[in-house]
């Protein structure tokens, strides 16, 4: 496998891999108007909150991916140097 077979393979992976690090946000339950109307600041801040958190998943999001894209690098790195080794070992 290439390096740029395992970069891609990998990268299509990371939205799956950083979810496992970061909690979404769960939105606000669906209501009826009446209920809306007679509790309007509670849904209201429901779903601020939600917003907020939303904002705070993508956050962590990005740093995971981040960070994931960074030992991706480096694994490949590593592999491109276990390939030239592997071409010299059949050399010997």
């Amino acid at each position: 496998m290439t390096r740029a077979a395992v970069l891609s393979f990998t990268l299509s992976a990371l939205p799956v891999a950083a979810q496992a690090f970061c909690d979404p946000p769960l939105p606000p339950a669906p209501t009826s108007e009446t209920l809306a109307r007679e509790y309007e600041a509670e849904f209201e801040q429901g779903f601020e909150r939600y917003f907020s958190e939303a904002s705070g998943y993508f956050r962590c999001l990005d740093e995971e991916r981040g960070k994931v894209m960074s030992e991706v690098e480096q694994t490949a790195n590593r592999y491109d140097r276990f390939l030239t080794d592997a071409e010299t070992w059949g050399e010997e």
